[in-house]
């Protein structure tokens, strides 16, 4: 999905995106999932609290296993999706870990696609991308009767799912192109 989406949106200086090409990228708007950023506090979570903030996933918690999940459209019925422009989308700040640093999609799915196995593999790693997607730099965790339980993996790839279903449904809005099921 990371490779797909840099194919479609990350132009660079020696290569446009397809959507670029296509003269889609800029002319149609961008859904984003709502969340923290639509509350009153919404300034407040993303610069001065020091709470983790990643919007785009929920925690299952199951009786053997703590995972992430993308939300997909299951939102609270109180908010309403965002839409935006793609500089808006594509660069604001997705994730805040505990230690204040920020993972905008374009940071996150560059990441997955040309670092970690997406289109390539490189044994280094962004310190902020291996710290989310490795060591549980949300710090989110499970705390029941028989202990503390981190999740069983990082956010990185319930937050790429969501990035993925919000690209889906900007496009099938720009298009009117009904999804298809059953395949």
């Amino acid at each position: 999905m990371a490779a797909t989406i840099r194919v479609l949106l990350h132009d660079t200086p020696r290569s446009r995106s397809l959507l670029n090409q296509m003269n889609l990228k800029e002319h149609i708007t961008y859904f984003a999932t709502p969340g923290a950023e639509d509350s009153p506090f919404a300034s407040f979570i993303m610069s001065e609290n020091l709470m983790p903030a990643c919007d785009l996933v929920a925690i299952s918690i199951g009786p053997s296993s703590v995972a992430y999940l993308p939300v997909l459209d299951d939102i609270p019925p109180i908010y309403n999706w965002n839409k935006v422009i793609f500089d808006v989308w594509w660069n604001q700040p997705i994730v805040c870990d505990k230690q204040r640093r920020k993972m905008s999609r374009k940071d996150l799915v560059l990441a997955l696609a040309n670092k970690d196995g997406g289109a390539h593999v490189d044994p280094e790693l962004d310190e902020i991308y291996a710290s989310l997607s490795r060591q549980n730099s949300l710090g989110w965790e499970w705390v029941s009767e028989e202990g503390t339980r981190d999740p069983d993996s990082g956010p990185e790839l319930a937050c790429l799912r969501q990035i993925s279903h919000e690209l889906e449904k900007s496009l099938r809005a720009a298009t009117d192109v009904e999804p298809t099921r059953g395949r």
